[in-house]
């Protein structure tokens, strides 16, 4: 009984304050994973109970000024992020198929965790789309898929950010990156201008760019699964490959019936 105890004990120490890359350890967010578990239950406790109900006899709020910043904000920040992904995969350092876990005590280690935890307080900004949805009463927006992509972004995030520093995985970053300049520029067209909300072709662009995204990410970890020799830890590769898929095939549904239905019908 009581090895199991020290054992609970060890396991909730590494959980909250050991850290792999220890420079992460005192920032936002990133102490302990208490702060993210709120987060995410407090969001997806408004959005799927508190706030349909505080907006159930009230107007839709008009936000065109807050989401043209917001959506301005978005692009400014993904792009910036896809600058650093960039810098550090160039001039060829980063190795498609496996490429390891960066010793956190180096120079571009250091400089890794900064950037993956500017990555995940991202993502937590990202919540704010379904927020804006509930306040708008955009109901219909606010989907399984809708919600759970956004939650596991940041449960994804917060795990690369505080324990694997750089790696195989920042990958995902890079293109979510690309992808969200993409998307919030069309949103940022909308929340300008309505008329630009007709703009079908690129609705079912942004949701195909999206969708090879996910078969880019797939096509990265599914053979390093048969590799013994890669350093990067076999069970998030795992867990990447898995994802990915059930992303591809939860947006590849969601294109089917927004497009391809409409079109048939």
């Amino acid at each position: 009984m009581m090895f199991n105890i020290s054992r609970l004990q060890s396991a909730y120490v590494y959980v909250t304050d050991d850290p792999r890359d220890s420079s992460v350890k005192n920032l936002p967010f990133l102490s302990s994973p208490f702060p993210m578990i709120i987060v995410i239950v407090s969001y997806l406790y408004f959005c799927n109970n508190l706030g349909p109900k505080i907006m159930k006899n009230r107007k839709a709020l008009n936000l065109r000024s807050l989401l043209i910043v917001y959506n301005a904000f978005q692009i400014l920040a993904s792009a910036w992020l896809l600058t650093q992904g960039v810098l550090y995969s160039w001039p060829m350092r980063y190795k498609f198929f496996c490429q390891p876990l960066e010793i956190e005590s180096s120079e571009i280690g250091i400089w890794a965790s900064k950037v993956l935890a500017a990555y995940y307080w991202l993502k937590i900004v990202d919540l704010l789309d379904t927020i804006f949805f509930v306040l708008r009463k955009k109901f219909s927006q606010i989907t399984f898929l809708h919600l759970y992509h956004h939650t596991i972004m940041v449960i994804s995030s917060y795990m690369v950010s505080k324990y694997y520093t750089g790696g195989h995985l920042t990958l995902v970053g890079e293109l979510n990156s690309f992808v969200h300049m993409v998307m919030y520029t069309y949103y940022l067209m909308t929340s300008i201008h309505s008329k630009y909300s007709q703009l079908i072709w690129f609705k079912k662009f942004i949701t195909q760019l999206q969708m090879v995204q996910f078969l880019i990410l797939t096509v990265q970890s599914f053979p390093t699964l048969f590799w013994e020799n890669c350093d990067y830890p076999k069970w998030l590769r795992a867990i990447s490959t898995v994802q990915n898929v059930f992303m591809f095939c939860l947006f590849g549904n969601f294109y089917k019936t927004a497009y391809y239905k409409k079109k048939t019908n």
